[in-house]
């Protein structure tokens, strides 16, 4: 823990210190939980730290660097999860990691498209929309069918890629990413593309945004398409899967209240979980204008068996800061689980 509190400060010092460089843009995002599971008694606490660079190079190009760190109390000493769940009710519980490289690379506009080649990660580019973000469950980041189908670049790992995004109207865009078959939060193996051994795994999606004043909605249609090399197996496994994600505005008030209706969809050809589902609302300004209050059902069809979570959750913006308790019922075997979160979120621009 205190060597991540030291990369918290070198990341703030290092923030007012590029900001005196005239064309270099900084952002540091700190994100802290306190987790308790209210029927095994047991606690933990989870911090991630994102810095990110960026800076241009010339007409139409930038360069990024983005660096994560991120610190599980239980892991660093050795200790399991909290609960045995299935889908996993934390988007930071991860494991320890003092810093890995997130993101490292150029991009490049060119007519309505974006290219960028080098170090990415997919929490980048998919599953990011406003009120998805919302939920603290790790489901809503990446669907489980499509996280323990592959060896994806998800959070803390990387891998090298090839992302483009083409802007056919304000409306319609289309992503795409290409990664190696293998992620890593090595800094040395991050940089491999070895797809003969390791393969490689397709990512691609196309969304629908439309705007009417303070009303927004937005369609998302996106597969994954994956020849990966699994650790486990020794061997490359093929895997193809389909996910769906719809917010649809349900009512929007003259004085800015908004509720949307959130709807997820997910299914894999082989993996551990076949398939994922989710329903769940949003309501904007109940009780003052930049507070958030959401309901989800979720469920997931795994090989060892189904699990439903419930999640209930509420966030209110104070400057900078965002705090977010949120409250989830696992139901799944011989048990019902009730697990607290408090979040906070910090980001310094």
């Amino acid at each position: 823990m205190s060597r991540f509190l030291s990369i918290l400060l070198v990341a703030l010092c290092s923030t007012i210190t590029a900001k005196a460089q005239h064309g270099i843009e900084v952002g540091v995002d700190y994100t802290t939980e306190f987790l308790y599971g209210f029927d095994t008694h047991k606690a933990n606490w989870a911090n991630v730290l994102d810095v990110d660079f960026s800076r241009d190079l010339w007409r139409g190009g930038n360069i990024r660097l983005n660096l994560l760190s991120s610190d599980n109390l239980r892991d660093s000493r050795g200790k399991g999860p909290i609960a045995p769940d299935l889908e996993i009710f934390s988007g930071i519980e991860e494991e320890s990691s003092s810093l890995t490289l997130f993101i490292f690379g150029i991009s490049q506009r060119i007519g309505i498209s974006d290219v960028f080649i080098g170090v990415r990660n997919v929490n980048e580019d998919y599953f990011d929309t406003p009120w998805n973000s919302l939920f603290t469950s790790p489901s809503n980041g990446l669907y489980p069918c499509i996280s323990e189908g592959y060896p994806l670049a998800d959070a803390p790992r990387s891998a090298l890629c090839l992302h483009s995004e083409i802007h056919f109207s304000e409306h319609w865009l289309y992503k795409s990413s290409l990664y190696n078959g293998v992620a890593t939060n090595d800094w040395l193996r991050v940089f491999n593309f070895r797809p003969r051994k390791q393969g490689l795994l397709a990512i691609s999606e196309l969304s629908y945004s439309g705007r009417e004043g303070s009303y927004v909605g937005s369609y998302h249609l996106g597969t994954v398409f994956g020849d990966c090399y699994d650790e486990e197996k020794g061997e490359k496994v093929n895997n193809d899967s389909f996910w769906l994600l719809a917010e649809q505005p349900l009512y929007y008030s003259p004085s800015g209240q908004t509720m949307q209706l959130l709807l997820q969809g997910g299914y894999s050809t082989t993996g551990n979980c076949r398939g994922y589902f989710g329903v769940g609302t949003v309501w904007r300004g109940l009780f003052q204008e930049n507070d958030y209050i959401g309901l989800l059902a979720q469920r997931s069809f795994h090989n060892e068996g189904n699990e439903t979570d419930w999640e209930l959750t509420y966030a209110m913006e104070f400057g900078a800061a965002t705090i977010q308790p949120a409250l989830h019922l696992l139901f799944g075997g011989d048990k019902t689980r009730a697990i607290g979160v408090m979040k906070l979120v910090m980001a310094f621009d």
